[in-house]
């Protein structure tokens, strides 16, 4: 694990080190919860952003934020310290983090510890009222498996921390266990998709 600590998520730093890379946040692309292999084009969109930001050196992505995302980005301190308030555990900000120092992938974790991440999911009113009314589906409503299972891959952890926060109401806290299982599948999808995706930067260059 090679976590880069001195630049923020979302600053322009933090959009270089991503650049052409497979991150944990777009994990579903590649990868359903079932561990089984997406197809069609949201995969090959995927596959054809991250080329074109290889050759280009320029994110290719949409930056559009809606309101309810840009109102969670704000209240993700708040949500850092209420966990920490709650769990008496010193969480640390990071850009990024690499698996290695191939940086074929990462993850941009809200938080890391000691032997833990930390994923937040500050929703809106509705999809609050959802996650602690059933708790057990939280971490399905949030859509957050794959980039939790992607985060637990590249750091090494055997378990990350999730929590919907919602300011007024107590937040919901849950440990979610490593599955070695899915991350082996996961593993597969990434060297495969690493594959497809350097033959397509190959073939962008030579045109």
């Amino acid at each position: 694990m090679i976590p880069v600590i001195d630049f923020v998520q979302y600053d322009p730093a933090w959009w270089d080190a991503r650049n052409g890379i497979p991150t944990a946040s777009p994990a579903n692309k590649l990868i359903t919860t079932t561990g089984n292999p997406t197809d069609g084009k949201t995969r090959e969109d995927y596959c054809y952003r991250l080329a074109v930001e290889r050759v280009t050196g320029k994110y290719a992505g949409s930056e559009y934020m809606s309101w309810a995302m840009q109102e969670g980005h704000k209240r993700e301190p708040m949500a850092r310290l209420a966990f920490e308030m709650i769990k008496g555990r010193e969480v640390q900000t990071v850009g990024i983090v690499y698996e290695d120092e191939q940086k074929k992938w990462a993850c941009s974790p809200d938080g890391l510890m000691e032997d833990a991440g930390l994923e937040i999911f500050c929703p809106d009113a509705p999809n609050a009222t959802r996650c602690f009314r059933e708790p057990k589906r939280a971490l399905s409503i949030a859509g957050k498996y794959q980039q939790i299972m992607m985060s637990l891959m590249v750091t090494g952890f055997d378990h990350w921390f999730f929590e919907v926060y919602y300011i007024g109401l107590k937040p919901l806290i849950q440990v979610v266990p490593r599955n070695e299982e899915f991350i082996g599948k996961l593993r597969d999808e990434l060297d495969s998709f690493c594959l497809s995706l350097a033959m397509i930067t190959r073939e962008l260059r030579e045109m």
